[in-house]
């Protein structure tokens, strides 16, 4: 990822599994994921301001170490970070958290359970376009 103009999204999900499909998934339709496993990692990669910077963050919420909720928080208030737009992938179904979730303005909530990765791939690629 040396170029500045070259697209990517960011994943931020625990599930190794979850994580390796999704980047096979989505290699074969020419998208380009920069995985992290836990939610350290994230904050880390966000603070050190990476360049490029990812078209989409698709965020789990329940992460080792810091949870999706502070992740989400840290994005929105960092400079160059705001605007980005943000997919929550999770688990969490109960209308407290997709409220919540919703307030700290994503783009969209899919619930894993709910969502083919065939589908989330077609959703995402269209923000690389």
């Amino acid at each position: 990822m040396s170029s500045a103009n070259k697209k990517y999204i960011l994943l931020i999900e625990d599930d190794v599994l979850l994580s390796r499909a999704l980047q096979i998934k989505a290699q074969k339709e020419g998208v380009t994921i920069k995985p992290l496993l836990d939610g350290k990692e994230a904050l880390e990669f966000i603070k050190d301001n990476a360049e490029p910077k990812p078209s989409l963050v698709l965020l789990d919420l329940m992460l080792p170490h810091v949870s999706g909720f502070e992740i989400l928080e840290t994005l929105r208030k960092t400079r160059d970070w705001e605007k980005i737009p943000v997919i929550v992938l999770s688990n969490l179904g109960q209308a407290m958290d997709i409220e919540k979730i919703k307030a700290m303005k994503v783009d969209a909530y899919l619930v894993k359970t709910d969502v083919k990765l065939e589908e989330l791939i077609k959703r995402i690629s269209g923000y690389l376009k």
